[in-house]
């Protein structure tokens, strides 16, 4: 199957519209990252890759002369910024170089850079009462993007962590998921599949009361004490700044052994006095904090000999979907190719010095290429080929074969049954499939009942020229053909026929035996 990436090379590949220029890439180190640079210089770019510092592996594939690897932004910049006409980065980490002190640089005059995270975005918004130094492109919040990472990259790497990394199952375990956003929803539903029960927290009353329509409890966040009490994981989905709703004396409200996840760009919900170490004065409770390597924190609450610990995964910051187990490669390939549209398509001397959203015809390109190829494909003639014939001892059975450049049948099968006249089928049932038997020449007697009760009746069908039959499933069924004519029919079966789909009854009835069953 054609990615979006695939899809986007194969329209642009004979104009080369990236030609003579120069794209510099700070991002994860990713199969659908080679796949991008690959990308870019088949349409004429040249490429400087710096991998993010904890980017898990490095790029193995040999890229040639058009691609430059350099190992940290600050060398990428002091090399390469003066040559380069794009920039595509990953949490600001090549223009914070340069903002770091821009008198010590120089850029083109068109530089513009295509920021794919929303802590990114939030970082050059921090600036904005200084100066943008140059145009950005807002890729983290186009909305093809946000649906596809925050609803579902998101929560399956979420969960993905916890099953895996934490060895446990979320069936029957209370989950506390703060926040009803986009990654909120993902969350909930994926967790409620797994058998979780899920409550979600919301200060929004329209996505409080969507909430509830989707079948969770919901509570406001200013009730949130009277639940945590009795939840096993507590997923934090809100935007950083909301508010700090998990203070430590909340979090000692939990129950030992439990955890918390926070889904968020960065502290997200919980509030630094967690993270320290010291005597808890208002309860005067004994906290301890140890982080493990991967940093993950572990809260040890001690008070009049009782003792809890409460996990938060990776430290309340992030789960790095560019680590480890993160986002699917198909995410990130929309993402890329969301982000090589813009360069195909933005005229940089266009933009001013500000942040800009993706415009409405570039979304529209990547929706087109999401779409499933069904009208795309031209309806085709049956040949001759594409009929398979096989040998039966009531005549030949010709399976239809969908031709390579044809969508293949995944809801029904086709076959076209040739009857030798006066031949007969064995009396035969499916339990999956339904079949429509549609004459095409000669006619036939078709026997209908019911293996699982004999004794009900027996009908026989007689169908000629241009009849239809329905023969459902789980009904046993037996052809006779004309003596003379003989019988050819299109068996239609839906589900698609299988030979694991069909029985033979072991009693038979009377009636059924009159036409000479053997």
């Amino acid at each position: 199957m054609m990615t979006a990436l695939d899809i986007l090379l194969q329209n642009n590949r004979e104009k080369e519209p990236l030609t003579g220029k120069s794209v510099l890439v700070c991002t994860h180190a990713t199969t659908a990252t080679t796949k991008l640079i690959t990308a870019l210089t088949t349409l004429g770019a040249h490429v400087t890759y710096v991998p993010v510092s904890y980017a898990g592996r490095a790029l193995d594939d040999d890229f040639g002369s058009n691609v430059t690897v350099v190992n940290t932004a600050s060398e990428a910049v002091g090399k390469e910024l003066p040559t380069t006409d794009i920039i595509l980065e990953d949490g600001m980490r090549i223009s914070e170089v340069i903002y770091e002190n821009p008198v010590k640089y120089e850029w083109k005059e068109h530089l513009y850079t295509i920021e794919q995270t929303t802590n990114g975005i939030r970082r050059f918004e921090n600036i904005t009462k200084l100066e943008i130094l140059y145009p950005v492109m807002n890729l983290a919040e186009a909305d093809i993007k946000c649906e596809m990472e925050n609803s579902v990259a998101t929560p399956e790497s979420i969960l993905s962590t916890l099953i895996i990394k934490e060895s446990l199952t979320l069936s029957q375990k209370n989950i506390l998921v703060l926040g009803y956003g986009t990654v909120g929803r993902g969350i909930a539903r994926l967790c409620s599949a797994h058998g979780g029960v899920v409550t979600v927290v919301e200060e929004d009353s329209v996505q409080r009361a969507i909430a509830s329509s989707h079948g969770f409890t919901t509570v406001d966040v200013q009730d949130i004490d009277g639940v945590l009490t009795h939840q096993d994981i507590v997923i934090s989905c809100t935007h950083n700044g909301v508010g700090h709703t998990l203070n430590l004396e909340r979090i000692m409200l939990m129950r030992d052994g439990s955890l918390i996840v926070n889904t968020g760009t960065g502290t997200g919900e919980v509030s630094p006095d967690v993270l320290t170490s010291g005597v808890y004065e208002r309860n005067r409770a004994v906290v301890t904090i140890s982080k493990n390597k991967e940093g993950c924190i572990s809260c040890n609450f001690e008070k009049m000999g009782m003792k809890k610990v409460v996990k938060i995964i990776c430290s309340a910051t992030p789960l790095n979907l560019g680590c480890g187990n993160g986002t699917t490669d198909e995410v990130i390939d929309i993402v890329f190719a969301t982000a090589l549209t813009v360069m195909i398509g933005v005229n940089s001397r266009q933009l001013s010095n500000s942040i800009h959203h993706i415009n409405t015809d570039i979304k529209n390109q990547m929706a087109r290429m999401l779409w499933p190829p069904t009208y795309n494909k031209t309806p085709c003639h049956i040949q001759r080929n594409d009929l398979k014939g096989e040998d039966r001892p009531w005549g030949r059975l010709y399976r239809f074969t969908t031709p390579e450049d044809a969508l293949p049948l995944t809801n029904f099968s086709m076959a076209r049954a040739s009857f030798k006249p006066g031949s007969t089928t064995d009396g035969h049932y499916h339990a999956v499939s339904e079949e429509v038997y549609m004459v095409e020449s000669g006619s036939a007697d078709i026997l209908v009942w019911n293996p699982k009760n004999i004794d009900e009746e027996c009908r026989t069908y007689h169908v000629d020229v241009g009849n239809c039959l329905t023969i459902p499933h789980g009904m046993a069924h037996r052809v006779f053909a004309d003596t003379i004519k003989g019988f050819t029919c299109v068996v239609v079966a839906s589900p698609p026929f299988s030979f694991w789909d069909q029985f033979f009854p072991e009693e038979i009835p009377e009636y059924v035996k009159m036409f000479g069953h053997k």
